[in-house]
């Protein structure tokens, strides 16, 4: 598929996958059957598989079909966003969906804030949403480049989840000065735009309406408390890759406050390398850091995380199983 006038795209969406193919039609599909016009906006979708079956498919749905030889994020992301032509960038992962109104919303709110990043709401859910063509009313927060760093990462934090990029878009003259740190992203996409956009000061738009759903499925995390040798094993193997893009990241973070947040960030996954890889046990000043600074998450995240370290002293054992099961929890 081809857009009639290249010139009328306002909207690229970019549906990324790594070597998953059960699901990426419907994403594709969720994309193509938006309330925004279909020449208004493009799919771009960017993968590093070939089936002949889907691929057809693919391209009846897509504007652009891109094979990139890679398995981390940032090539494949970095690639739909040269090729894109639309003001702003829609990120999707390919066993997500987005509800019908979703791309009609996000340019509605680009032309009236010209945000930098735009975050909605997201809702996981395991087979078949309820309803992903309809919105839930909740409101919008317009975080302007008057606020502090602190504030908008207190109301981040407060009112919206920054799990998965497909629940981001973002203005994409604003992304490609960033190509470099794109590129080198392994699996952590949505923290780094998080990080990119706080860090530069950028208008943000934190839409409270549930316009992405979260697919919840064993082959995405495989993490399950009655299966717990071998989701300890997963867990362990994603913790260096992780702390690879949390590296990264540090590199570009300068203003004050963020780097106080990336230390809490960096302290949850510090202990998490503690009890799976054995690393070095983060220490009572990283414990107050961690309870005075704003870090990711709700308050009953940091007290389980707080419950979690000290529960360790007496037992690690127990304390990964905590573990293992809190996380299992909450992607059901």
């Amino acid at each position: 598929m081809q857009p009639t006038d290249v010139n009328k795209i306002k909207i690229s969406v970019i549906i990324c996958s790594n070597k998953r193919k059960e699901y990426i039609i419907k994403a594709a599909m969720s994309a193509n059957n938006q309330t925004m016009l279909r020449d208004e906006y493009e799919i771009i979708i960017v993968k590093n598989f070939k089936d002949n079956l889907i691929d057809d498919e693919l391209r009846k749905l897509s504007n652009s079909v891109i094979n990139v030889d890679s398995e981390w994020q940032g090539e494949k992301w970095w690639a739909g966003i040269i090729e894109a032509k639309g003001k702003v960038l829609c990120f999707l992962d390919d066993d997500d969906l987005f509800s019908a109104a979703k791309l009609k919303t996000v340019w509605e709110n680009y032309s009236k804030f010209k945000f930098q990043y735009f975050r909605d709401n997201i809702k996981p859910f395991k087979y078949v949403p309820l309803d992903y063509s309809s919105q839930e009313h909740q409101g919008i927060l317009n975080l302007n480049k008057g606020f502090s760093i602190p504030k908008k990462i207190r109301l981040i934090s407060k009112n919206i989840s920054r799990t998965s990029s497909s629940g981001v878009s973002v203005e994409k003259d604003f992304l490609l000065k960033f190509e470099s740190d794109i590129r080198k992203v392994k699996i952590a996409f949505d923290v780094f735009l998080f990080y990119a956009a706080l860090e530069n000061n950028s208008q943000i738009i934190l839409d409270r309406n549930v316009m992405t759903y979260y697919r919840l499925h064993d082959s995405y995390t495989g993490i399950s408390e009655n299966n717990f040798i071998e989701s300890a094993g997963k867990i362990s193997k994603s913790l260096n890759v992780f702390s690879d893009d949390y590296c990264n990241i540090g590199l570009f973070v300068k203003n004050n406050a963020l780097r106080h947040y990336l230390v809490n960030d960096l302290f949850l996954l510090s202990f998490s390398k503690y009890l799976f890889l054995h690393d070095g046990k983060p220490g009572i000043r990283d414990v107050i850091h961690f309870v005075f600074y704003p870090s990711p998450g709700r308050k009953r995240f940091k007290l389980f995380y707080l419950v979690l370290y000290f529960v360790s002293f007496f037992s690690i054992e127990k304390a990964k199983r905590m573990y293992v099961k809190y996380i299992s929890l909450s992607r059901m």
